[in-house]
Order: C-alpha cells, then sequence, then structure tokens
C-alpha cells in the first residue's frame, strides 16, 4: 500500500543505562514523507509506552497501543488501551464505510463516546454532541 506504520526507536540515556524510547510513525510512499502518529492533543510525542500500530485499508487511520496515562485526561486504572489518530483532517460521518450515514454509523459514534479518535468528526480531540450532529445531518 501507500502508507506504512512502524516503529522507531532511539536512544534517550548515556551509553551505560541504554533507555529506549518508542515512536510510532507513519510513512508515505509516494511522496517519502514520515509523520509523527502518537501525539498528545498538545502535538508532542506520546510520551511512556507504545507500540503495535496498524493501518485501516487506506492508510487514513492509525492504531496504537499506549499508556492510558499518558493520553486520557482521567488516569484510567488500566495498563495499556489502544488509540486512533486519524489524518487527513475532519472525518466523513459514513464511520462503518458503507456508503450511507445511518444506525451502523450512530452505534459507532455512540460506542465512542467521549473518547478520542474514530467518531471524532470536528476534530476537537473527543466524540460528543457536535460529532453527534454531523452525524445527523448527514444521515441518509
Amino acid at each position: 500500500g501507500r502508507f506504512v506504520a512502524f516503529e522507531l526507536y532511539k536512544n534517550v540515556g548515556s551509553p551505560s543505562d541504554n533507555a529506549m524510547r518508542c515512536a510510532i510513525m507513519r510513512f508515505d510512499r509516494a511522496t517519502g514523507v514520515s509523520e509523527l502518529v502518537a501525539v498528545t492533543p498538545w502535538g508532542t510525542a506520546v510520551p511512556g509506552y507504545i507500540s503495535s500500530p496498524a493501518l485501516t485499508f487506506d492508510g487514513e487511520e492509525v492504531f496504537f497501543v499506549a499508556d492510558p496515562a499518558t493520553l486520557l485526561p482521567f488516569g484510567e486504572d488500566v495498563k495499556s488501551r489502544i488509540f486512533v489518530r486519524i489524518f487527513g483532517g475532519v472525518s466523513s460521518p459514513d464511520l462503518d464505510r458503507d456508503g450511507v450515514v445511518g444506525p451502523l454509523d450512530l452505534g459507532i459514534l455512540l460506542g465512542a463516546w467521549g473518547s478520542p479518535g474514530l467518531g471524532d468528526l470536528d476534530g476537537d480531540g473527543v466524540v460528543g454532541p457536535l460529532d453527534l450532529a454531523i452525524v445527523l445531518g448527514a444521515w441518509t
């Protein structure tokens, strides 16, 4: 495919402690450009544990595993969680990509309510009321 997601490791410690840090990257084979995938809402690299990048078929969404304390505002009591970075600006309200906006898209949106990622149609970093309005406005 056009896009490749990968882990990039960098030594961030002294030569004696050999501390490594991982970044998740998305490489565009058509343009030769690599982009940092795992970023905080402030645009900085996600600190702590991140791994396991996976792409959707079109490369517009990259999923990865991260320590939730680095990305979630309320520090849920879990070891790791799957996050997604959506490229290309505002997402289509056709969340299941079946060509129509309907009940399945609404279910996906409600299932992601209050979290970042798939369903964040207005690009504010969380699935909420404005995203619901976008889905309902595009209902077919």
